[in-house]
Parts: C-alpha cells; structure tokens; sequence
C-alpha cells in the first residue's frame, strides 16, 4: 500500500509496451505477466490497465483494463549501425497516452511492461517539494521520475545532451502525465533531421558513431521538449544543441516539474538488471543533484547552485 497520504484506490497504473513472454515460456521470461502481477501486488486496489498494440495475445495476464492500439512502429536512429535499437518513442507516445485516456484514478503510475515494482515506498516522495518553479513549473504536482538517463547536459562526458529526463517510469497526478504524453507523434522530417543536411557534420558530435545518425532529437528529448514548448519556447534546436539556455531550462524545467529518484529509492526491477549499473550514468542526475536544482530554482537558495558544480566537479569536472 502507498506509504504516504495516497489511497491505492485513486492509483491507476499504465503498463505500456509490448507483451513480453510468451505464457508457454519459463515463469522468469514473462516479464509482462511479472510487471502485472507486481502491481497488484504492491498496489492491490489500484486500477492496473495493459496498454499494447493490435492483435497481442493477451489471454490469462491478470489487468482490470486492456487497450489495444495500432502499432505506429520504430524508426532507424541511425543508417548503416544494425546493432541500434530502434527509435520507438511513437511507440512509447501512443500506448501511454491511451492507457492514461482509459484510466479513471486521480493519480497515474507509466510503467513498462518489461519493469516490476517491489514496494510503494517511493509514494512518499509525492508532494513532499511544495516550492513554485519561479514561472516553469507547468505541472499541478511535481511527478516522480527515474534519475536513470536523466542527462546532466553540464558534465564533459559522452551523451551530454539537455532536455533529456528519463522515461523509464513516471507516477503523479493523471492530468500532469497526460500533459506530458499528448503531443503529436514524432514526424517523418523529425525522425530524419539530419539527413542530408549540408551542416550535419559541424552540428553531430565528433564520435563516429554519430556519423550516420538520423533523428533530430532522442526519444527522451521528443517527449520533455514537447512537453515544455505547449507552455513556452524551447531553445534546443537538435539532439546535441547544448547551448547556455538550453541547458538552464533544463535545470529549470526538471526542478520544477519532476522529483528525480535513484533506483534504491524506486525499488524497480528491469528486465535487464545491468541498466542500472552502467559506467555511462554517471553523467546522469541524482536525486542529491536534483534537490540541489530544486534548491538553487525553487527555494532561491544560491548554495545549491554551488554545491551542484561542486558534485558535478566530483564527477569528472563541469
């Protein structure tokens, strides 16, 4: 049960994404099954709706709803690397958002339907930072979200990019999760911005790897920027455009809209375990680094502006 003022009743938990597992697979396989069965476990009166695509089998998983959805497909994120995922973020977009059309609780949880919950323990994080975003706050309660490839755009490290919170998992109220996740999908132009541009070498990272890349933004970056920019101008003019304002509205946007916490404190399980121990999260937020933006943005305290170069000094110097 939520460990706070919150009642499992007015909870409506979104698993989105693909069903993973089949149910003739080992129980371990059934990641889906696993993330539903979690649910209901840790929230046991909370609505719990599977949002998937057309044509899934999804006989005997245990949910109060299901939503069916055309599957609007992935995109390339770059030309001739076949060892990249790819680009699903208009998968992400469409099952979120008609799950949270379908859900009827007060607050809404966007889970993965390859993710597991083990206790509500991070509930209590919920409208404990009460401070106005000093005009960016474009949210009624800030919502939780996961530090977990929450760039630190400040860092001198690869993957440095602004506007790039994670969207592994986000609870709060159901009407700050929908202004998150209604926007239009990911256009055609967008997801191959950089083709055939005449700049595109002077805009892309000096890391080969990039030489190929396609999309104007990540994924992560399409769903924070479309958000932001309903409510004011968004100075990010591509994935890796860190310029001064761009990187103080990311400062300021996620001080005022979310609450970062670290995996110990989500207490998530993933399907694969070694996400959360990657070197390359290093360049990420913390929850420390966050409640030292939350400081310096939201409680007009310079000190913690300062002791976040400070830690970001400690992480390989800003």
């Amino acid at each position: 049960m939520p460990s706070n003022h919150l009642n499992s009743r007015d909870i409506s938990i979104v698993v989105q994404g693909p069903v993973v597992g089949k149910t003739s697979d080992p129980p371990e396989q059934q990641k889906t099954r696993q993330a539903l069965e979690s649910a209901r476990r840790v929230f046991p009166d909370s609505e719990i709706i599977l949002s998937t695509w057309q044509g899934t089998d999804v006989d005997s998983l245990p949910f109060d709803k299901v939503v069916f959805s055309p599957d609007p497909g992935g995109f390339p994120i770059a030309t001739g690397v076949p060892d990249w995922p790819l680009n699903n973020v208009n998968r992400q977009l469409l099952s979120t958002l008609a799950g949270l059309k379908q859900a009827s609780g007060i607050y809404a949880m966007k889970l993965r339907s390859d993710f597991a919950l083990t206790n509500s323990e991070f509930c209590s994080y919920f409208g404990k930072y009460k401070s106005p975003g000093r005009g960016m706050q474009f949210v009624e309660e800030r919502v939780l979200s996961c530090s977990i490839y929450a760039r630190n755009p400040r860092l001198r490290r690869h993957n440095r990019f602004c506007m790039h919170p994670s969207d592994f998992f986000f609870f709060g109220n159901r009407e700050d999760l929908l202004r998150i996740f209604d926007r239009p999908l990911v256009t055609v132009e967008d997801q191959t911005w950089f083709h055939e541009r005449p700049d595109r070498r002077a805009l892309l990272p000096e890391d080969p790897q990039y030489d190929t890349y396609l999309a104007r933004y990540c994924p992560e970056q399409s769903i924070w920027i479309g958000f932001v920019e309903k409510y004011t101008d968004v100075p990010v003019e591509h994935a890796f455009d860190r310029n001064k304002a761009a990187m103080k509205m990311t400062e300021e946007s996620f001080a005022a809209n979310l609450v970062i916490l670290e995996p110990n404190q989500l207490q998530l399980v993933a399907a694969k375990p070694k996400i959360w121990t990657h070197a390359g999260h290093k360049n990420c937020y913390s929850f420390k680094d966050w409640q030292c933006l939350y400081d310096a943005f939201c409680e007009n305290r310079r000190l913690g502006y300062r002791m976040l170069r400070m830690r970001c000094a400690l992480k390989y110097l800003i």
